[in-house]
């Protein structure tokens, strides 16, 4: 893969469904990647947060260009132009240090996203980022590794754990 660096550790994968052939990589160390030809050439999206973690990415499935980016320490970055500029979106996050290790967008409600935090179970947004209101205040496990969006029911939700097991709620994380 050229422009990809050979000793990437890539974190994140995401693919434009409108687009196919466009997947954005991040990784731990380099930053984001973009590929626009299927995954044969990389360019390194130069205004993408590489100081920290690339550990989870999301596009929007109605309009592509926008895309968040979950870090391991600067939270979450969102980005309205396919990956050329990006700005912080964490207000209302409680932990000193954000870490998200996930990202899921809600595909009948593109502005309802979840994050998966590490030591800080899961967050909600209901307005593309803007906001973030912790939802999993019953939920025992803290260090959330992944999240799946129940495609015929968007407020059932699956969370997996990092050594806890996976955990389901019916109600959007109320």
């Amino acid at each position: 893969s050229q422009g990809l660096p050979s000793d990437a550790d890539v974190r994140s994968l995401v693919i434009n469904s409108q687009t196919p052939n466009t997947v954005y990589a991040g990784t731990f160390g380099y930053g984001v990647f973009k590929s626009v030809d299927g995954s044969q050439t990389w360019r390194k999206l130069s205004k993408a947060p590489s100081s920290y973690p690339a550990w989870g990415m999301a596009i929007d499935p109605v309009n592509p260009a926008v895309l968040y980016l979950g870090t391991g320490g600067g939270g979450v970055y969102k980005s309205t132009d396919s990956g050329t500029s990006w700005r912080a979106v964490n207000q209302g996050f409680k932990e000193r240090m954000v870490i998200v290790k996930t990202l899921r967008i809600d595909s009948k409600r593109p502005e309802v996203i979840y994050a998966g935090m590490w030591g800080g179970g899961i967050y909600r947004s209901n307005n593309g980022g803007q906001k973030w209101t912790k939802t999993s205040r019953q939920l025992t496990a803290t260090g959330i590794v992944s999240i799946a969006i129940n495609p015929n029911s968007a407020t059932t939700l699956y969370a997996a754990s990092y050594s806890e097991g996976i955990f389901k709620t019916p109600d959007g994380g109320n």
